[in-house]
């Protein structure tokens, strides 16, 4: 029992320290990002002063997340930085990628604001703020529905994902089917600790599978590479997220208690 616990401590530490360097990585993958396709295009795909804006909000808010009394309001920022960028990467026509590259970034922006957010939760101090705490689930329940509409419209991401995942057909069913079931569960506000578990595996399969085959992406879908990476740390803070409720909660703890 002690080292059960134990383990769930050391994790839960190693989780609230990683986290929080997700705005620097997201600041410099952007400015790799730029620089990789300097030769691409004559001027950058988004404006200097807001690429410099973008950079010093998240440079800010990464080292607000290290203080104790700021960080969630710090990370709840990074969040809603990361949703407002989703929306100017999908409706910028400077930048010449096709609907399901730009929809696939907002995808994985939308999955790492949603694990900034747990992480706001559970910095606070109890008792915490419930409004925030539906948000966060509405917005997992929002990746997670998004999720099964990229593999419904995008040819692109169908024929990888029937591509790498062994039992093809009845993988992207199985896989489809849970994606859905987990929107519906914490669309409604319903966060069954199982349902966390299934979300888990769900982006931890995929992107060990799919997302990481990285030279697929880059050399035959024309993807530039820092994008990719970008993705995958994405998707990397969003499983991050969810594991931070699992070691943070326990499994038979009551609907109607507040966590």
């Amino acid at each position: 029992m002690f080292s059960k616990l134990n383990f769930r401590n050391n994790a839960r530490s190693v989780i609230l320290f990683l986290i929080p360097r997700y705005p620097f990585a997201q600041a410099l993958s952007l400015l790799l990002f730029i620089a990789e396709r300097a030769h691409k295009d004559q001027n950058p795909p988004f404006p200097p002063n807001a690429i410099y804006t973008f950079v010093f909000l998240l440079f800010a808010c990464g080292v607000g997340t290290s203080v104790s009394s700021i960080k969630p309001y710090c990370a709840a920022l990074a969040s809603a930085i990361l949703l407002s960028s989703g929306g100017i990467v999908y409706f910028n026509q400077s930048l010449d990628y096709r609907y399901w590259v730009k929809f696939r970034m907002v995808h994985g922006l939308i999955g790492a604001a949603s694990a900034l957010l747990m992480f706001s939760f559970f910095s606070f101090d109890k008792p915490r703020p419930q409004k925030l705490w539906k948000f966060t689930g509405i917005l997992m329940a929002f990746y997670s529905a998004t999720q099964c509409y990229i593999l419904l419209r995008s040819a692109e991401d169908k024929t990888a994902f029937t591509q790498f995942v062994p039992y093809t057909n009845t993988s992207l069913f199985i896989y489809m089917l849970l994606h859905g079931t987990v929107a519906l569960c914490l669309f409604t506000n319903v966060h069954v600790y199982d349902f966390h578990v299934i979300l888990g595996v769900l982006v931890a399969f995929k992107l060990l599978l799919v997302d990481l085959q990285i030279s697929y992406w880059h050399k035959r879908r024309g993807l530039d590479f820092w994008n990719q990476m970008r993705l995958i740390i994405d998707h990397v803070t969003l499983l991050l997220g969810v594991l931070l409720y699992l070691v943070s909660v326990r499994r038979h703890t009551p609907q109607h208690q507040k966590i």
